[in-house]
């Protein structure tokens, strides 16, 4: 069984109390189909950022239920069907994934161990000194 969120929205034409029948009539209907509520808030009242319906305000109401996905288009039918729902969304959630752990680094010790070598390395090599471009600037120019 899959774990869903419901979030919906009831008119606010009805009242306080008629919103939380509403809000239990349809926890209800999910137990009888199976499910189980791992979560559930009592319908709180919202003023929208935009009309809905022509409505300005609604109460939301908040669950969280498990329940077999084929059942799932009977309930959703149901919220379609009632007029006193203003909207709904219904989403599948996700476990929360894993923070990710810090990386190893690599031991200092063994950055420490190839720098001696690239330092033997450049001693090694012959440092040119200005003289000797100096003439060989002047060869070139005499050319």
């Amino acid at each position: 069984m899959k774990i869903y969120e419901l979030v919906y929205l009831i008119s606010p034409e009805l009242e306080t109390e008629e919103a939380g029948e509403l809000a239990s009539e349809i926890s209800a209907f999910l137990q009888k189909e199976g499910g189980s509520i791992l979560k559930a808030e009592n319908p709180s009242p919202r003023t929208l950022s935009y009309q809905i319906k022509a409505q300005g305000a609604a109460f939301q109401v908040n669950m969280e239920f498990t329940l077999d996905p084929e059942k799932l288009r009977v309930l959703e039918d149901k919220i379609r069907k009632n007029t006193k729902i203003l909207r709904y969304m219904l989403i599948i959630k996700k476990p929360p994934r894993k923070e990710p752990t810090a990386r190893k680094m690599r031991p200092v010790g063994a950055e420490k161990a190839e720098t001696p070598n690239e330092v033997k390395n450049k001693k090694t090599e012959k440092k040119v000194e200005l003289k000797d471009i100096e003439e060989k600037l002047e060869e070139i120019l005499k050319e």
